[in-house]
């Protein structure tokens, strides 16, 4: 039986997949309208002008247009490939996902480092005021050759006063308050019981635990004012699931309810 973690890492990879599938159809698309640039220009004689006049004319005008249409779709599938091919290598390798089940340990990870970069800025700059960069190197707090390139920096800079300024402390704090606030909000949400509601006006809301999604499931295709509600407010049409779904969070099963609701007030009976 696979685990969570296995689970998430499965998805991952098969949305790398889907990424690269279409990255290889782009590239099919540049390659093809290449061919038909190609095709185009080699019955043209190299630097033939337009002969105003002769019945070559129309036909030379058409292929003008037809290579111009050509090439600027190489370019632009060639161009969307690439994109595709950088997202499908990066995916899921930066930010840390509220998907993935070992986001708590990780932002503790990450909260760690950061409570320990505030500490060691704070104490940089209160070594550099008592004894300058030799301080702050005899106390261990940065290496010799790092004291070296930072006093290097400052010199440039003659505004700087310290080590790390004060925004620096500041947006690191930010951080720190923030990772803070997103674990709080995770444990919170992981301890919210299962929450589901069925309405008798054709629609159910359920919350997916293992997926991290608020499903909203039709008895049939809503129309396209529904579909439009539902995609101002984040939803999006999952063939997988068969559902319109958005990614959990505080409120959001909530918000589908009170969406819904509106949209499609329960009969009464």
């Amino acid at each position: 039986m696979t685990t969570p973690s296995e689970r998430y890492q499965a998805k991952l990879e098969a949305k790398r997949d889907r990424l690269k599938d279409r990255a290889e159809q782009a590239r099919a698309t540049a390659a093809g309208a290449q061919r038909r640039y190609d095709t185009i220009a080699s019955v043209i004689p190299l630097g033939q002008p337009i002969l105003v006049g002769h019945h070559s004319e129309r036909r030379h005008r058409k292929d003008l247009v037809r290579m111009d249409s050509a090439i600027r779709t190489t370019i632009e599938a060639s161009k969307q490939a690439q994109a595709l091919e950088h997202r499908a290598a990066t995916y899921g390798t930066h930010a840390i996902s509220s998907d993935d089940p070992d986001a708590p340990d990780k932002l503790r990870a990450k909260l760690e480092k950061l409570e320990r970069d505030q500490t060691r800025m704070k104490a940089t700059n209160a070594a550099f005021k008592k004894g300058g960069w030799a301080k702050v190197a005899a106390d261990g707090l940065q290496s010799e050759a790092l004291c070296m390139t930072m006093a290097e920096t400052m010199a440039r800079s003659s505004w700087v006063k310290a080590p790390f300024e004060p925004f620096e402390l500041s947006n690191n704090l930010a951080n720190i308050r923030r990772i803070k606030a997103r674990i709080e909000t995770l444990e919170c949400h992981a301890q919210t019981p299962e929450r589901a509601f069925n309405s008798n006006a054709g629609w159910s809301a359920s919350v997916d635990r293992e997926d991290n999604r608020v499903r909203i499931v039709f008895g049939q295709k809503p129309d396209e004012g529904i579909r439009h509600e539902l995609k101002s407010s984040g939803f999006r049409w999952s063939p997988t699931a068969s559902a319109w779904q958005r990614q959990d969070g505080p409120g959001v099963f909530e918000l589908a309810k009170r969406l819904m609701t509106r949209l499609m007030p329960a009969k009464e009976i």
